[in-house]
């Protein structure tokens, strides 16, 4: 197993969301090694958390993490010549998308008119502020346990005495951390009931659209008692024709033209009793505004930005274009090239293959992409970094002198760069001490000083190597 690419390898995640993580091993001919056990770790806890098969939980911390998490392929024989096949993957947790919130309920029937011990039936519609319905939590409640009982469901069964109740009813929307309440009247009455169609409510009473725009409009008869009359046929039509069209099963669809169309849709509600047919009608208005402006490539960015790797290894870029609103464009195609050709060889997935001397090289690697159709095509690109790792040419222990008490720890550390100051990671690091007299010191770079004071000159000698590229 020579190494491991992440697919991809920078993901986009809403906060609190879930994306499948994946990856492929090759071996040294590059060739795929699929039996290859793969192991996932966390290396961001504020990213979020990944489980042991690759499926990753993200934060509720909206950012952009550029090392979240890591992937490396099992091996049953590790060798000290060659370092592990290791990858990390970068996170974008994205904001979450904004629900409508709760603007208004619509609680029919209001104000409740009932007879004692009648059982009314309410119902209740949460409403953004464009009149679209909102799937809420509905709970209802009683100002005082004298007007009767209320359950979860809306039926209330009156037990309160003839008059007008003021705010008796009280229902709540819950929407996530958002509540909304709306209290109703009660009038208790003593008045047979007639069965006949009393009121015909529309829901909602007031809509905004866009154009062409569908939208599935309610109607309830209600008799005088505030009972739903099932029974009832609903007719639908429309008042004014400029608004749009509707159907039998009360489905909108609205015009082109934008405006306000007062009163513009009609629902009768008729009713057969008796041999007498009794009819009701009511009224909706229709807004129709500006559809919102189409997406427009706005921004591309690149990952990694910058990348650091040694001659004859590999890069795996990935791109990500926004709209005018920062939202992620998907399914954008990308075309990869090298803009300097000193560096080596990309193809058309972004992985670049490196085999340049070693160097910065700004600039190296080109990503275009393409937006829209025809006369409207937009096309954009950008650019990433590259700096292609020497030979080991300088390094720096710290701290270069320890003064300590006698049997005190210390943790000793080193930096490996390059001919042109880049890092050189991965290196084999091997501790040991020239002056035995002066302590101890472990494998990971830990000193532990000797119980005999004195001065002690290059006591430590440490060894570097690079491993084999």
């Amino acid at each position: 197993m020579d190494r491991i690419e992440p697919r991809p390898g920078s993901v986009q995640v809403l906060a609190g969301g879930e994306v499948q993580l994946q990856a492929q091993a090759f071996d040294q001919f590059g060739q795929p090694f699929p039996e290859a056990p793969l192991v996932w770790n966390t290396l961001n806890p504020n990213a979020g958390n990944v489980q042991p098969g690759g499926l990753f939980k993200a934060s509720h911390q909206p950012e952009r993490y550029t090392s979240a998490v890591q992937v490396s392929a099992a091996e049953r024989e590790i060798s000290l010549s060659r370092l592990p096949a290791l990858a990390t993957v970068a996170v974008e947790v994205l904001p979450p998308r904004d629900a409508p919130k709760v603007y208004r309920l619509r609680v029919i029937p209001n104000p409740v008119v009932a007879r004692p011990r009648q059982i009314v039936t309410l119902n209740a519609l949460a409403e953004s502020a464009e009149g679209i319905p909102i799937d809420a939590d509905l709970s209802w409640s009683l100002s005082t346990d004298s007007l009767g009982r209320i359950n979860p469901l809306g039926y209330f069964t009156v037990m309160a005495p003839q008059g007008f109740h003021q705010d008796a009813i009280r229902v709540t929307a819950r929407q996530g951390d958002q509540t909304f309440s709306e209290s109703i009247d009660l009038q208790v009455i003593q008045v047979p009931p007639t069965g006949d169609i009393v009121t015909v409510s529309l829901l909602p009473a007031q809509v905004r659209l866009s154009p062409n725009q569908p939208f599935q409009f309610q109607a309830l008869a209600l008799d005088s008692s505030g009972q739903v009359l099932s029974s009832a046929e609903i007719l639908w039509s429309m008042v004014d024709d400029q608004a749009g069209s509707i159907d039998e099963r009360g489905f909108f669809t609205a015009s082109t033209d934008t405006g306000v169309y007062a009163n513009s849709v009609r629902a009768r509600a008729r009713h057969q009793r008796g041999g007498e047919l009794t009819e009701e009608q009511t009224f909706a208005t229709v807004v129709i505004r500006e559809a919102p402006a189409a997406p427009t490539l706005e921004t591309i960015a690149v990952q990694p930005s910058s990348s650091l790797v040694m001659r004859g290894g590999t890069v795996l870029f990935s791109a990500t274009a926004a709209d005018q609103r920062g939202n992620p464009l998907f399914g954008q195609q990308y075309s990869w090239a090298v803009a300097d050709p000193r560096v080596g060889e990309i193809d058309p997935g972004g992985r670049l293959r490196v085999s340049g001397p070693p160097g910065a090289y700004y600039n190296a690697v080109r990503v275009t992409t393409e937006f829209g159709e025809d006369d409207r095509k937009m096309v954009m690109e950008t650019w990433a970094d590259v700096v292609i790792m020497g030979p080991l040419y300088q390094i720096t222990v710290d701290p270069t002198e320890i003064l300590t008490l006698p049997s005190q720890t210390r943790q000793l550390k080193i930096s490996a760069r390059d001919l042109n100051g880049a890092i050189v990671p991965g290196v084999i690091v091997t501790w040991a001490m020239a002056d035995p007299a002066a302590g101890e010191i472990n494998g990971a770079g830990i000193f532990v000083a000797s119980t005999e004071p004195g001065y002690y000159p290059n006591a430590i000698r440490v060894d570097v190597r690079q491993p084999d590229p």
